[in-house]
Formats: structure tokens, sequence, C-alpha cells
């Protein structure tokens, strides 16, 4: 028996270990572009595959798998893109036009063409309407349209621990950015099929609106069709502050429920019909959900599991799992980087790998809370499988999420149900009307428990990136605690377990930082830079956009000790939002003297001091001569001038200007001050960050040649701008976040070294 054990592992457990390879194969690769060696490798593994037998075959299998999804990634990373450029463009609308509240418009282009030639893949369509200018109503999902504007190629990763934005458009199929809107007006040419769909989806998001109410309307086309571009924002953030975001986003769950609903309808059917029947519906809601990724995923596995059931094949959930993943990657690898992806694949590893141990381990406390007490274990087998994804997308997770999610999901499984009869009876009127005030009154009532569980329990523990540590000890967890190995090795899995334990909370352990770094963070033309010295963080301006420095600090669970702000023009101030949102801690924040007296100061930025002097951050003014103590050095002001700062002048001519002597080395920060007054601020530096993006009007000949610098900093998003300023520097090396992403700068003992993240 055992003998026959051991030759049937290889076989039993091909296809997980090869779904592993295939994995690793393009998790390795999003960044490369040579595919000879993963040729290579491809080839020699298929060959050793034919030639030696046993374990070493499956070994050689799996690394073939690896090598296949390296080659996969290469080529979905570089589809061919046209020249970047001014184009006459048109496409049909796939979905609903956002506007921010920054008035940028944006949307996805299905079936794009630019001067009237056919663009690979979709486009990522954005544009900035006049403050006074309203889109037209024509503009809507479904809509054929031609404008004018720009193609450009989107760009991956620009700062650590950041957002790749190309990656995340490529996941979803989007290969090309588009810009502007100039004579947009509609083609009246078919929509095509994707356009259709989108227009029905349109259709029946404005439909449960009207009969249901806007709010309960846009909840329900948000879980039934994943249409959140109508959700109020409280909602969404109560959804978010008790870990339950999923619920908003059509997913596994979502099929689930009417998986459930047309088991009980289609029962009566044959089984071959059956199955038909069932594939047609879940091809249509994939259609209607604009092909969402999660949609297929679930309806993939359904379809395999009937299929085996067809067969009259016992159904191994793991191999169904790894056979849905292994299609998916297939069809488009770069999947496996979206959020989504990895949420479903991990919440399913959980639950088919941990929730059966811990049932049989922990037993009900009472027969009658048996569902309860299921439901309990399952939300914790899920919450186990998904932690390492959490700790990288979100950051940390909610506690609220294992205690209430049982509960929540049924009443939300109830209220879906509703909204699916809902959706039956939205062509018929009366009916529609009658049914409609009973979902949207469901509604009300859901929302209100999740907005009074969300104020009482919505407490979030942010957590550090996962790490190596993080990963080997989740693995030991989830193996020690898995049904599917070491069965009758007690005591190996309780080690495993207890191990795997101790390695991921010793990971979380924030251990102290005991270096010294400065980086220049790119957010196009906007500043935003941190100083970590040692356990102190110092933020120099927090950028325009949310994200970019909360993402960082996020993904270090750090907390600001400083924020100095140089001046209130928004893209020095913008990012402060991503602060709030993230509620990263914010101890200090540092003004200019008579920043509020500026007179071109913009309006948005004093919302966002107000939200945080909510928080509790203290606010201090600084003017020349002060000094911020750092452990390996000091923060000098050099710039503005005590009780000099006149009401109505320039927020540039008055902003901040600091020397950062650090372990030796000397920066002057000039953040963006003008040629008018730079002189003031004129000392030896081995470090100049220029000013105001490189503009004509600052960093001068004469200011370069009292300075001296060894290296220039240039924060700038342009291409002109960059060009403009380089000139200026003669001989000088100039890092551009630009052209280098993120620009570190690692200090030691009387020297520094320059590190680019590109």
């Amino acid at each position: 028996m055992h003998t026959a054990d051991a030759r049937a592992f290889p076989s039993a457990w091909l296809l997980p270990l090869m779904t592993l390879g295939l994995v690793l194969g393009v998790a390795l690769s999003p960044g490369a572009d040579a595919w000879l060696p993963p040729a290579a490798a491809l080839a020699l593994s298929l060959a050793a595959a034919l030639f030696i037998p046993g374990r070493s075959r499956l070994l050689a299998l799996v690394l073939a798998a690896a090598a296949t999804g390296s080659l996969l990634t290469i080529h979905a990373s570089h589809p061919a893109l046209p020249p970047e450029g001014e184009y006459t463009i048109s496409g049909v609308v796939l979905d609903e036009v956002a506007i921010d509240e920054d008035g940028h418009m944006q949307t996805i282009l299905g079936d794009v063409k630019l001067n009237g030639e056919p663009a690979a893949g979709k486009a990522w369509w954005t544009a900035y309407p006049e403050e006074d200018e309203t889109l037209p109503d024509w503009l809507i999902p479904g809509t054929h349209v031609t404008f004018s504007g720009s193609a450009y190629h989107p760009q991956g990763q620009q700062n650590p621990g950041g957002y790749d934005f190309r990656l995340t458009l490529l996941a979803d199929g989007v290969t090309l950015g588009v810009y502007g809107h100039e004579d947009l007006q509609p083609t009246g040419e078919p929509a095509g099929l994707r356009g259709a769909m989108a227009a029905l989806r349109h259709s029946i998001t404005m439909s449960l609106m009207d009969v249901m109410g806007p709010e309960s309307g846009s909840l329900a086309a948000a879980m039934l069709l994943g249409e959140k571009t109508y959700l109020p924002d409280e909602d969404y953030a109560a959804f978010k502050a008790l870990g339950i975001l999923h619920i908003l986003s059509v997913s596994g769950y979502h099929v689930g429920v009417l998986l459930m609903l047309l088991s009980l309808l289609l029962r009566p059917l044959p089984r071959t019909v059956r199955w038909g029947v069932l594939g047609a519906v879940l091809a249509f809601y994939a259609l209607l959900t604009g092909a969402a990724p999660p949609v297929i995923r679930a309806g993939l596995l359904a379809m395999l599991y009937e299929a085996g059931h067809l067969q009259h094949r016992r159904n191994l959930p793991m191999h169904l799992l790894c056979l849905s993943a292994v299609l998916q990657l297939v069809i488009n690898p770069l999947q496996l980087f979206s959020a989504s992806f990895q949420l479903t694949y991990s919440a399913m590893l959980g639950l088919l790998l941990i929730y059966p141990r811990l049932r049989d381990v922990f037993l009900s406390p009472h027969p009658r809370l048996n569902w309860l007490w299921r439901g309990e274990i399952s939300c914790l087998s899920v919450q186990l499988g998904l932690l390492p994804v959490q700790m990288h997308f979100f950051g940390g997770f909610t506690p609220a999420t294992f205690l209430m999610n049982p509960l929540i999901i049924a009443i939300s499984s109830l209220v879906m149900i509703l909204y699916w009869v809902m959706l039956l009876l939205l062509p018929i009127p009366g009916l529609r009307e009658a049914f409609g005030a009973l979902t949207g009154q469901a509604t009300e009532w859901m929302l209100a428990i999740i907005r009074f569980l969300a104020e009482v329990l919505g407490s979030f523990i942010r957590l550090p990136a996962p790490n190596a540590l993080t990963l080997i000890g989740w693995a030991m967890l989830m193996a020690g605690l898995s049904v599917l190995i070491l069965q009758h090795r007690t005591r190996l899995r309780r080690m495993l377990a207890l191990c795997g334990a101790a390695l991921l909370l010793l990971s979380l352990v924030h251990l102290p930082h005991t270096g010294t770094y400065y980086i220049q963070f790119s957010d196009g033309e906007a500043d935003a830079a941190l100083l970590h010295d040692r356990d102190t963080v110092v933020m120099i301006d927090a950028g325009e956009s949310a994200y970019t420095v909360a993402a960082y600090l996020t993904d270090r669970c750090l907390d600001v000790d400083m924020l100095v702000l140089t001046h209130l023009h928004i893209d020095h101030v913008g990012g402060v939002q991503g602060l709030l949102d993230h509620g990263i801690p914010v101890r200090v924040c540092a003004l200019p003297e008579g920043a509020l007296l500026a007179g071109d100061l913009d309006e948005e930025a004093l919302p966002l001091l107000e939200q945080l002097a909510q928080t509790g951050t203290q606010f201090v003014t600084l003017a020349r001569g002060d000094v911020i103590d750092l452990p390996s050095g000091q923060l000098t002001v050099l710039w503005p001038q005590r009780d000099a700062v006149r009401t109505g002048q320039s927020a540039n001519d008055t902003c901040l200007v600091l020397q950062a002597d650090i372990l030796g080395t000397t920066m002057l920060l000039t953040a963006d001050l003008t040629s008018r007054y730079e002189m003031y601020a004129a000392i030896p530096a081995d470090i100049l960050k220029a000013a105001h993006h490189g503009s004509a009007g600052s960093t001068s000949p004469a200011f370069l040649q009292a300075v001296s610098p060894q290296v220039i900093l240039l924060s700038c998003g342009k291409d002109e701008r960059e060009a403009a300023f380089l000139p200026r520097a003669e001989t000088i090396p100039v890092y551009s976040t630009h052209t280098s992403g993120a620009v570190t700068i690692h200090f030691t003992e009387d020297a520094f070294t320059v590190e680019t993240l590109k």
C-alpha cells in the first residue's frame, strides 16, 4: 500500500504543483522583457520530463509550468502600442462616466480607433472639463463617440510601495491611455456586444435607482452589477470600516447567491438541460457585469463542478480551483497581480484547507447554534487565508470582520435575493414600484445595521506589508491546519501550526529603524518627500495624489512625527487626504509664517487642515532661524523672514525653505521659492532640490553658482519641463522623478548615495 501511495503521489499532486509553478512564473516576470531564457527553460524542462521517471518528472513539469507562466507574462506585459501623440479618437463607452471632486472625468473605451486605425485592447479615457462645462446627457455607457485628444502609454510603478497603474490596467485588458474631449460627439455607429451590455447595465442601474430610491438603488446596482459609481461615500465608508467591501464588488459570493436561486428553479430539469441553462445564465451575467473576472472565475468553477457530475466523476475541490486558476492565467496572466484574483483564491484556499480541520476541532457549544458557529469558523478560515493579501492591499484588517461577517453575509444574502426578484420585475409596471418600495425599505434596514456596527465596531488594525517571514509563517500555519497535508502526523502538524503562528507574529513586530534616508516621491507636477531618520519620520509636503505618500507609509506601518507643508498650494497639500483616509497619525503639522495670508492659497487646502486638527494634530508656524532637531542632524528654516510676510503675497514667495544637515551632508530643500527671493536662502549644499519643479522662474544660474551642489533633485512630471531645466544644470547630475521615478538618498557618515526606482 505504501508503495502504491508513493507512486500515486506525483499524479495526484500534478495539477496543484503545476499551478503553483505557473503562478511563480507569472509572479517573477512582470518587469521582464527577455523571452529567450524562459523559452530555453521550457524546452529543457519538457525534454527532461520525457526521459526522467517518477518524482523528478513531476519537478520537470512544474519547472515547465513556471517557464510557461514567465513567457505568457512577458507577452502580456508588452502589448503592441501606437506612438504617443495627438489623434482623432473613437470608441464605445463601456463604463459609467465618473467625475471626481476635482472635476476629473474618467471611463473605459472599447473598440478604440486612432485616426481610423484599430488599437489593441481597451483604453482608459480621462479629461478635465472646464469648471462651468457640463457633459452631454448622451455620454452614457454603450455610446459610440469620437473626439480629438492625445494617446499615451500608461506608466508603471513610480514610487516604492506605490500603485502600479500600468499593471492594474493591463490586468483588466486596458493597454492604452487617452486624454481630452475636444469636438466630442456621438457617431451613431453600432456599439457591438460589449457596448450593448454596458448600455443595458446602465439602464438597469437607472431603473433600480428610480424604483427603489437613489441610495437603495445604488446599493442594489453595486451588489448585482458591480456598479459603484453612484454609491454614496458614507455608505462606502461604512462597509470599509467593517472590512466588508467585498459585498459591494461582484464576486464569488454574489454568484453563489445566484447559483442557489438557479438550483432551486432548475431542480425539476434533467441534469444536462440544467447544465446548459446554468451556463447560458452565467455567461449572460458575466457579460452584463462587463466580463468581471470574479464572475468569470466563480462561473467557471460552477460549470466545472457541474461538468464533473455530468460525467459521474468525483469532484476534487482543490483540483477544480487549480484548473480554473490555470485557465484564467493562460488567458491573461496579469490577473494574478489584481486584488480581486488574490482575494478570491486566498479565500478559497482558506475554506478548502483550513475550514474542515477547524470545524472538527472546535465543536459548536449548542446544536441550535451550529449554523452560526460554522459561519464563524468559515469566516475565521477565510480570514486566515486572506491575511497576507489583506496586509498587502489594505495595510491591515478590521477585527470586527471575524465576528460580524456571518451575520452580515446572512442579511445581505436575503437582501440580494430581493434584488434578483426586483430585477425580474423591472419590466412590469405596478409590480416594480410596489416591490421596489419593499426592497428599498429592506435595504435601508440593512444599511442602518451596517452603519451602527461600523460606528461601534469599525476599528482598523494597521499592519506592515507582508515580508518573506510573513509568507513563510503563513504557509507553515496553513500547512499545519490543512486537511490535505500530513493527515496522520498530528504532532508535526501542531508544530508546523505553532511555528507558523510564531513567525507570523514575529514578522509583525515593528523593529527600530537605524538608518537615515530621504525620498523624493514621483507625483507628476507635485511635491512630496519623506525623511526617515532612525525612529523619526518627517514629511516635507504631501504631493497632490491622495495615495502617493500614504501608500508608502501604510506599506511600512509608519506614523508621521512632523508634516512640513511648505505652502498651501494643492500640489503640495492634496496628499493629506490620503493620510486621513488611511488613518495615518500626524503628530505635528508645520506651516510657514503667514501661510494663511497668501493671496493665491488654494481654498481646497483649508478643509484638509481642519480635518487634521480634528484628528489631534498640533499646528506650529516656522520662520527663518527656527530649528527642528533630528536624531542624526537638524532642519534649519532659511525662509520666510519672520514678521516680514505681507497679506496678499504669493504663496511661492513665502514658502518654507529648509537646510537639512544630516551626518555631515547638507541638503537644500527649496519648495517653490521664486528667483525674487531665492538668494536669501542660497547656501553651499551637497544636494539641491530644485525649486518649483524646475520652472524658469526659479533656480537661476546665480543661485546654482552660490549653492554649487554635487547633485540636483528635480520633481517634475513633463518631458518639456525636464528638458528645459537640464541646460541650466550644465555638468551637475540631475535626478528627475519624471524619468527616474522616486529618488532615494541614503546617508552615511560624511557620505551619501543616490538610488532611483527605475
